[in-house]
């Protein structure tokens, strides 16, 4: 069938527009941010034609990434290209412009571009430190950053192809770490961890000292025992659970924020007028403070998000919009596949895996399409050019998240249906009639699973394996009865009579390695994973559930609930499953958790805690008087 003339055009002008150069001489570097008619927003080159980014990250002659000796690595250049840059770089940018995208994103070499695409170098104004959020209330932090922005700069081969700048990645707003939502261990707490005599501390002393008159003053609005200055401690702040504490973790993290942002952009803009900040890249959220600061000084709000479904986070776009009220970017996201020929394992890294290369282009395009229909969203760039080292990059990250294999080999199925959505972009835009959200939609709250990436832990934990932080703990309905033994060959033998009411259950906890301090004694922060699997040998017809915890869970109408871990207390539970009879498998994705009404704190965030956990449990509803069940594992995997 013949293509429509529109779409013809429309693949020519992928083609080729990028072709014809980025602007130079006085317009050099002139990107700005415009509005259509319809209030849409876009990118714009120096020549006023209207773009979004559609870009690649880390796009590197080598990928080593001090990966482990004898790995295997992306490093072409002398096996497949002579030994020749020039000729590797034209094949990445021919790669690039031919499938579709206009944009070469971050932690790529920058020299790459050709001068035919666009590029958006990360700037780290201020370094790599943990803590550099505040960094920014010192009187050097301008000078630094000027520093840094100049050092990157000067090696960008094309500057006149620069859109913008990101100032950093994945900063821990949150405190504890660019994910941990935790509303007793954030940014002041965390400087209160450093010796008495490093500049954060004294900061964080000096702002409590700024908003009390003296020790016993803030002693009682935070209901701690603090008799003097000294008596401060990490510990002690996050004992705290006061309305009159949180007031002030909120204005320690605005303060800090503001800084940030303000003096970044400010020195940002001294050393390249014209050129577009273009954010942080959040990873997935960021406390509403931070957002807001982000939105006041830059130009675009950008962040990371991995989800397992291509469908467009509603939530988080929402949020950003709403709080940041400016454009946005969603800077790094992908899909693993299965079938990948450079033999990654897929056993660490962000992101959901699928079986084939087909599916990752599949998944690629309904996410742009789902996503760049928003109005204010102005650029999406994939994680990442070429696949990772099948034995691990210098933290164990092992995945197919490339274009092209570590032989520089295309993912043909892949790039057809990344080039399908990319050639329909600019015309799917024009042409929707989606509005910029005016509230955070309710069906997108109802639970939030963003696990953090901890590349290091083990790709999965039996909990049935290893030395629980407590024994199993049994609970049972008065007509109900289980008892627990030791099973042959590993696991447990569980002796379960259900009764007729609501049966009766067993909670595993996590072991002892994960225990979260200063928390309930149960407490382990098993972060990082995303399934949930369970062998069992079970009669026929058993009905059964299961369910995870969160540290501070107790019954719905309980007085209060220990959040001292940084949980809220809730309850998830999986839907109801009914055994076919001897030994199964059951593998649960953590994202398809749901509240539940019998258990838990009810008014908790829906925010499923995994860094404060009771423990995953299970629950016979049925089907049971007497019988044994085989417990063989239960375990978390990535």
């Amino acid at each position: 069938m013949q293509a429509p003339r529109s779409r013809v055009l429309g693949a020519l002008a992928v083609l080729l527009l990028p072709v014809l150069g980025c602007a130079e001489g006085a317009n050099a570097g002139r990107f700005t941010l415009v509005q259509d008619e319809a209030g849409r927003h876009w990118f714009a080159d120096p020549a006023g034609e209207r773009f979004v980014s559609l870009g690649v990250n880390t796009v590197l002659e080598a990928h080593d990434f001090n990966a482990p000796a004898g790995s295997v690595y992306y490093d072409p250049i002398p096996t497949i290209f002579g030994g020749s840059f020039e000729k590797w770089q034209a094949s990445v940018c021919q790669l690039l412009r031919t499938n579709g995208f206009n944009t070469i994103g971050a932690w790529s070499s920058l020299k790459v571009n050709d001068g035919t695409l666009k590029e958006t170098p990360i700037l780290y104004v201020a370094a790599h430190d943990k803590l550099r959020m505040l960094d920014a209330q010192l009187p050097d932090f301008e000078a630094k950053a000027r520093a840094a922005t100049r050092e990157v700069m000067s090696k960008v081969a094309h500057p006149e192809c620069v859109i913008g700048v990101f100032l950093d990645n994945e900063m821990a707003w949150f405190g504890a770490s660019p994910w941990d939502d935790n509303p007793r261990h954030t940014l002041l707490e965390e400087a209160f961890r450093l010796p008495a005599d490093h500049p954060h501390r004294r900061l964080a002393m000096e702002f409590l000292q700024g908003r009390y008159k003296n020790a016993p003053d803030f002693a009682q609005v935070w209901g701690v025992d603090a008799p003097s200055w000294d008596a401060v401690s990490f510990t002690l702040l996050r004992s705290s659970r006061t309305d009159g504490a949180a007031a002030d973790r909120h204005a320690f993290l605005k303060t800090a924020a503001d800084a940030f942002y303000a003096k970044s952009v400010a020195a940002v803009r001294a050393e390249l007028p014209g050129v577009l900040v273009l954010g942080t890249r959040f990873a997935g959220n960021a406390p509403d403070p931070v957002i807001e600061a982000c939105g006041r000084h830059c130009d675009v709000v950008s962040f990371n998000t991995y989800g397992s479904r291509p469908d467009a986070n509603e939530f988080l776009l929402a949020r950003y919009w709403l709080l940041g009220k400016k454009p946005m970017m969603i800077t790094e996201y992908s899909w693993r596949g299965a079938d990948n020929t450079s033999g990654n394992p897929n056993t660490q890294g962000a992101g959901g895996v699928v079986a084939t290369q087909k599916e990752r282009g599949d998944n690629y395009a309904a996410y742009v399409n789902n996503t760049l229909t928003y109005p204010m969203v102005v650029g999406m760039h994939w994680f990442q050019f070429s696949d990772q080292s099948p034995q691990g990059r210098f933290d164990g990250e092992n995945s197919n998240y490339g274009l092209v294999d570590i032989k520089h080999r295309p993912y043909a199925d892949l790039l057809a249906g990344m080039r399908r959505a990319n050639e329909g972009i600019n015309e799917l835009r024009r042409s929707s009639t989606k509005r910029v959200p005016a509230e955070v939609p309710s069906s997108a709250v109802k639970v939030t699973f963003e696990p953090g990436q901890f590349p290091n832990r083990p790709p999965k934990i039996d909990l049935l394996a290893s030395q629980p932080i407590s024994p199993f703990l049994t609970f049972n309905a008065p007509d109900a009865s289980i008892g627990l033994a030791p099973a042959e060959g590993g696991g447990l033998v569980a002796t379960v009579s259900t009764g007729a009411s609501w049966g009766c259950g067993i909670t595993f906890f996590g072991p002892k390695a994960s225990a979260v301090p200063d928390a309930t004694s149960t407490a382990t922060d098993l972060d990082g994973y995303e399934f949930l699997v369970l062998e069992a040998d079970m009669p026929k017809g058993v009905e059964f559930q299961i369910i995870l915890d969160e540290a501070g869970v107790a019954a719905p109408g309980a007085i209060s609930f220990d959040m001292s871990g940084g949980d809220d207390g809730e309850s998830f539970g999986f839907p109801l499953d009914v055994s076919k009879g001897g030994t199964q498998t059951w593998r649960y994705a953590l994202k398809d958790l749901e509240p539940r009404s019998v258990w838990g704190n009810q008014a908790g965030k829906r925010r499923i805690d995994l860094n404060s956990l009771k423990g995953p449990g299970i629950v016979f509803t049925s089907g049971l008087e007497g019988a044994p069940v085989t417990l063989r594992s239960l375990r978390f995997e990535r």
